[in-house]
């Protein structure tokens, strides 16, 4: 049984950190845009296409890793569950 709550743990934590290091980040770049723009400051020189390419795909990997943990949980608990037969009987 922790075997199995230990994976499902880290199965977690591989598939979500990304998206929310992802998020973290276009907070912090989002706050640090805000601060400069209050000090009437520029918001800093525009992205390029390739940061920004870099950026949508990151964001799209890291998006299929939080849909392919929710995925994971019933692969994870299979082998260690135990079917039982159920009898189905005629009622009529």
């Amino acid at each position: 049984m922790l075997h199995t709550v230990m994976v499902v743990v880290v199965a977690f934590v591989v598939c979500q950190t990304p998206y929310y290091v992802l998020q973290w980040v276009a907070v912090a770049k989002q706050r640090d845009a805000v601060a400069r723009q209050r000090q009437g400051a520029r918001a800093g020189p525009p992205i390029n296409i390739n940061q920004l390419y870099l950026l949508v795909i990151a964001n799209m990997f890291s998006q299929i890793l939080v849909f392919v943990s929710s995925c994971c949980n019933p692969i994870i608990y299979a082998p260690g569950a135990r079917f039982t037969k159920v009898y189905y009987y005629d009622s009529s």
